[in-house]
Order: C-alpha cells, then structure tokens, then sequence
C-alpha cells in the first residue's frame, strides 16, 4: 500500500489523500516532483506504518474521577467532615448575655413561687370561704410555675446548644418562643381575670393600685412578644445559621 508523508507536518497519509489529516495540508498545492520523490524515499515498510497515529491515543483527563461509591458510604456512616462553623457576630454575643440575666432571674422567680404557697396570701386567695378568694389564682399559680420551670431549663439548654455552636440550638430556641408565646396569652388573659374579680370585691384604694400595677405588666407581654420574634427572625438570617453547624 503507497503512502505519503506530509512535507509539514510528517504524518504518513494515504496516498490517495488530498488533504493531512493531522495539520490539513492540501496535498494538490505541493509540486508534483517534491511529491513523488517524498513518497518513493520515504515509503513506509509495512501497512501499519500508515496507522501510527490511528486510533488517537487516549490522553488521561486533568482530575481523576471521585469514588462515588466511598463517599456515599462516607455520608452514611456519618464519616463526612462538617462545615466549619462561623464566629459568632455581635447580636449572638448579646443573645448570649441577655439569655444569661434571663435564666438568673428565671431561678429567683422559681424560688419565689415555691415559697409563695408557704404564705398567708395563698391560703387567702385560694380558700372559697375567704372575702379574697379568686378561682383562678391558683390555676395562674400552675401556670407560671410549670411555664417558669420550663424556661429555666430550656434557657440551660439553649445556653448549652448555644455555646457549643450546635444546629440543634435552632429548633430549641422555635420550640422555645412558641411554648413562650402561649403561655404570654395565656397570662396575660389570667392576669385580666384576676384584676376584674380583685376589683368586683372593692377592697379599697390600697388594692386598687396593688391592680394598676399588674395590669401594667400587660404591655410587657407584648413588647415580648415582639422581641422574641425579632430574635427568631435574626437567627434564621443565613449569616448566623452558618455558625450553628456542629
């Protein structure tokens, strides 16, 4: 089989080829003599000599191709890193400080209805025979007692979720500011009850003013309220959700 080397670019070519396959050299361009005595000097020996470059070589690619096989085994082993959690920014040290005062405050509260029930006003307010008697004292009583409880050892967890920069500090805290936003609803309909019945019973202007006082607590509740949607809002923001990925 006769065969052509390119003057160009010396691949061997069929001799029947108008063009080089490797460079594109139109074979019809060159002098017919330069082409003869090309192909008659340089004529290979064998047909194979013909296929030197055929097939192309495969060149092996820049980056090796990822066992997907290991590292979903990874994944379900748990055996994957994680990210790497952020710092934690301004308003999260703040959180950090107010949740602090919070849970201090939480325990004297604790301590003080505890001992409320060892006191004159308990019985006063509980027993049906008395002139003081309110039904719905002591159902307020549980209530924030269990609500008090409750927040005292929610806050201890979140303070411990929040510290260790835990993605479960997340859904304490949701959990945490629903549980507290009914039990504001529920008080602050309690402490109405309590004020109007106090009231109904015209015990004088020393009492009177003991209710003004209560029912100042009730905007309170709302700016509560509005604060820990605030914060709940913050720390679904994407920059703080970065810090709480352990």
């Amino acid at each position: 089989m006769n065969s052509l080397r390119c003057p160009q670019c010396g691949l061997l070519d069929f001799a029947s080829s108008s063009e080089c396959k490797r460079c594109k050299l139109v074979f019809g361009e060159l002098p017919i003599a330069a082409t003869t005595a090309g192909a008659a000097a340089e004529a290979p020996s064998s047909d194979t000599a013909a296929y030197q470059y055929w097939p192309p070589r495969e060149t092996p690619s820049a980056e090796a191709e990822p066992d997907w096989a290991a590292f979903s085994a990874r994944l379900r082993d748990g055996l994957e890193e994680s990210e790497e959690p952020a710092a934690h920014t301004t308003g999260t040290v703040l959180f950090a400080i107010l949740m602090l005062i919070a849970t201090v405050i939480l325990l004297i509260q604790v301590h003080q209805y505890v001992n409320l029930s060892y006191e004159g006003a308990w019985h006063a307010l509980t027993n049906a025979e008395s002139e003081l008697y309110v039904p719905v004292f002591e159902k307020m009583y549980w209530l924030e007692l269990c609500a008090k409880s409750f927040g005292t050892v929610m806050q201890v967890l979140l303070l411990f979720t929040f510290f260790r920069k835990h993605r479960y500090f997340l859904k304490l805290y949701t959990i945490y500011f629903v549980v507290q936003l009914g039990y504001l609803i529920l008080d602050a309909w309690g402490i109405t009850v309590f004020e109007s019945t106090i009231r109904a019973k015209q015990l004088g202007p020393g009492v009177e003013a003991g209710l003004q006082a209560m029912r100042g607590l009730l905007p309170l509740y709302f700016v509560a309220a509005l604060f820990g949607i605030a914060w709940l809002l913050y720390f679904r923001s994407e920059r703080v959700r970065k810090i709480f990925v352990n």
